[in-house]
């Protein structure tokens, strides 16, 4: 009889030892699930959290955040004289970024709607290099700008409608025609699958405040 009371308390034991075990492993599984992953990437920030669109849903080349962040810088300085007076509805822009001279840094073409910056002929634009030198300053111009493939002194044809008609903009060596609506009229045919710059009106861009 003792043996088989023996034989049980070794049994309860063995038994006790093997729950304990288990549930020792099951609290360390629910800690490892529990833990963040280190190796997880983190989400990019919305540029635009006063839209719907999400954050990896707007156009490529318009949602840089240094670059956003350089236009903050640079806009001010370069717009000094129109921002007198301006409301804080004048204070928002769109952007586009492209290489039009492949030297490998693209330049900024920015955009403004509004009655500060539009009237009946069209909106103001902004081509600006990559270190936010202002290059040429628009005037007029009905978005988007369509970049052919074609170049004229190292830098790429524009097409914008401006003045009723699509205007030609070809680079001088310093800029690109101001005022497009006096600029040659584009007689060709467009080809298709044309990038297009501050398509902002049919395509997704975060809008930007400075």
């Amino acid at each position: 009889m003792l043996r088989k009371i023996l034989l049980s308390v070794t049994l309860l034991s063995f038994f006790a030892a093997g729950c304990k075990q288990r549930s020792n492993e099951a609290r360390e599984s629910d800690a490892k699930e529990q833990q963040p992953d280190s190796t997880a990437v983190a989400a990019d920030p919305d540029p635009d959290p006063t839209d719907t669109i999400p954050a990896d849903g707007y156009e490529a080349h318009t949602d840089d955040a240094a670059v956003a962040e350089k236009l903050r810088k640079v806009l001010p300085g370069v717009l000094k004289q129109e921002l007198v007076g301006a409301d804080s509805s004048a204070r928002r822009f769109v952007y586009y970024e492209t290489d039009l001279n492949e030297d490998g840094a693209g330049e900024l073409l920015v955009g403004f709607t509004g009655m500060n910056w539009c009237g009946s002929g069209g909106c103001t634009a902004l081509l600006l290099s990559a270190n936010g030198e202002l290059i040429t300053r628009f005037t007029v111009v009905d978005f988007p700008f369509k970049i052919l493939g074609q170049k004229t002194k190292g830098w790429k044809d524009l097409v914008v409608y401006s003045g009723g008609a699509d205007r030609l903009l070809q680079f001088d060596g310093k800029g690109y025609p101001r005022n497009p609506s006096v600029a040659p009229k584009f007689t060709g045919k467009l080809p298709e699958g044309l990038p297009l710059a501050l398509a902002f009106t049919t395509k997704p861009y975060p809008w930007y405040t400075f």
